[in-house]
């Protein structure tokens, strides 16, 4: 029996005895290019209790996709970081804009005295990713869809520094982890960074033709195996990635 990496079966071929346990992922490329589809691909390999880090989707977006491939199993536990986010710093902002045009009012001066003694502290999404890998039981598996959120958010070293972390536990106690990251801003942020933290690199590529788009899958980077890396032409249809030969 093959040993399941991404779920695509031909890229799990050539990948399967080179990777070892404990591997780190990253797959690039621009939007429309199928990133999102990869990462739930990947998460709907069975046999290992996957985290989905989510910072773009809905949770129920997620779910209905997963259940459309038919990747949906018992498995997966979604964390929504851009759901957290909208609710504790999106939707405050959106409020105090309003106040600024509106004026506040005598209710709103009552609730927030009631609330003064609540107020939290703000998140830190990027040490929260960190704790959310720690507690991962051995052999765990990690999608974070994307690396972008953080990227605006956090500085360039705390970015690389929390990659690394994640790494070493990853290699620890044989976690495998992918992350997703739309091109722009891999290529012009974290580049040469992210290449040594990772042991696969992928860049999704599409280029339009008088036909439609091709498709490519470039392997750039196997840890160990330069022989491994190549151009592939790949299809996304009813049953995710398909990689050709």
């Amino acid at each position: 029996m093959s040993r399941k990496i991404t779920g695509i079966d031909t890229l799990d071929e050539i990948l399967e005895s080179a990777l070892p346990e404990g591997y780190t992922i990253l797959v690039y490329g621009p939007p429309g290019a199928g990133l999102e589809v990869f990462a739930k691909q990947f998460a709907g390999v069975e046999g290992r209790d996957t985290t989905y880090i989510a910072t773009d989707e809905d949770t129920d977006t997620i779910k209905s996709t997963l259940q459309y491939f038919g990747w949906d199993h018992p498995g997966i536990r979604i964390v929504n970081f851009g759901k957290e986010y909208y609710e504790k710093v999106l939707a405050r902002r959106l409020e105090i804009s309003r106040y600024r045009e509106e004026g506040i009012k005598v209710s709103d001066i009552k609730r927030f005295t009631a609330s003064a003694w609540k107020s939290e502290r703000p998140v830190n999404f990027l040490t929260k990713l960190v704790y959310e890998t720690g507690r991962l039981p051995r052999k765990f598996r990690l999608v974070v869809d994307s690396l972008n959120f953080f990227v605006e958010h956090y500085s360039y070293a705390s970015v690389l520094s929390a990659l690394r972390t994640i790494r070493a536990h990853a290699q620890h106690v044989g976690g495998e982890v992918l992350y997703t990251i739309h091109g722009n801003v891999y290529q012009h942020t974290l580049q040469t960074g992210v290449e040594s933290l990772v042991d696969c690199l992928i860049e999704l590529e599409t280029i339009r033709t008088s036909e439609g788009f091709e498709r490519n899958l470039i392997l750039h980077k196997v840890t160990n195996h330069p022989e491994l890396t190549g151009v592939f032409k790949y299809t996304i249809g009813k049953s995710g990635f398909v990689v050709e030969k």
